[in-house]
């Protein structure tokens, strides 16, 4: 998600063949992640199935971020998180 770019609050990449997760960055994922089971259905899932592949990076978007606004003090909305728009979110808060 780092790396998508979106419109209207849609990736504007739907095709997860040319999805990037950077992997030279993440240093602290463990060798092994171990699922659980839930035994009842999803209502929002196709016959009530559950994802799995995806949880793993959903907390990376906000702490990305978090960590950005702890370190410049300016909130930036907006992805990509490029240096460009950093930079421009800097300049904005000025």
């Amino acid at each position: 998600m780092l790396y998508s770019k979106f419109y209207f609050g849609r990736r504007r990449n739907q095709d997860q063949t040319a999805f990037y997760v950077s992997h030279s960055h993440v240093l602290d994922v463990p060798d092994r992640v171990q699922s659980v089971i839930l035994e009842y259905a999803d209502p929002q899932g196709p016959w009530g199935a559950r994802g799995m592949a995806e949880m793993p990076y959903l907390p990376y978007a906000p702490a990305v971020t978090a960590a950005v606004h702890a370190a410049i003090g300016v909130w930036i909305d907006e992805f990509p998180l490029t240096p460009a728009r950093v930079l421009a979110a800097l300049h904005a808060a000025v």
